[in-house]
């Protein structure tokens, strides 16, 4: 199945190089952040997206509002893993499966009515916070790569 993934952030810092602690603890992981530089989030961006995915409850209002990404492909990722985990459903595939099980988890979540869950920004914490957080990414993300595609963890 055919997937594109972008990073965009809700604050303009344009071009700008991860954190010195992001970028220690994604290496931990295996990641290497060394190249990665800050796009903004532009008008209109996330139109048509399949799935837009943000940490805290702004990152998916600024991705509905700003990004028109649909509301209904648009999760904080603890409550996309939480609907996923949920369903039973076989791994999508193809486009139209990916489309539906997202289309599933949306009506999951709008029937479970949880509070919304976000990983928090680690920004001037320690070193041992922001592993911590990497930590708790991978767990989660680990859910919703084997729920969407059949990825296992590491």
């Amino acid at each position: 199945m055919p997937v594109v993934v972008d990073s965009f952030g809700t604050l303009d810092q344009e071009g700008s190089p991860a954190l010195p602690q992001a970028i220690r603890a994604a290496r931990e992981f295996g990641i290497d952040l060394t190249g990665h530089r800050a796009r903004s989030l532009a008008e209109g961006q996330l139109e048509g997206s399949d799935l837009v995915i943000g940490f805290e409850p702004f990152h998916v209002a600024h991705a509905v509002v700003v990004g028109s990404a649909p509301r209904s492909c648009a999760f904080l990722l603890v409550e996309l893993a939480r609907a996923l985990d949920g369903l039973d459903a076989p791994v999508p595939r193809d486009v139209a499966e990916f489309r539906a099980l997202v289309s599933r988890a949306d009506a999951a979540r709008a029937a479970a009515h949880w509070r919304p869950s976000s990983i928090a920004d680690p920004v001037g914490a320690s070193n041992r916070r922001f592993f911590e957080t990497y930590q708790e990414i991978e767990r989660i993300v680990a859910v919703v790569a084997g729920r969407l595609f059949g990825a296992l963890p590491r």
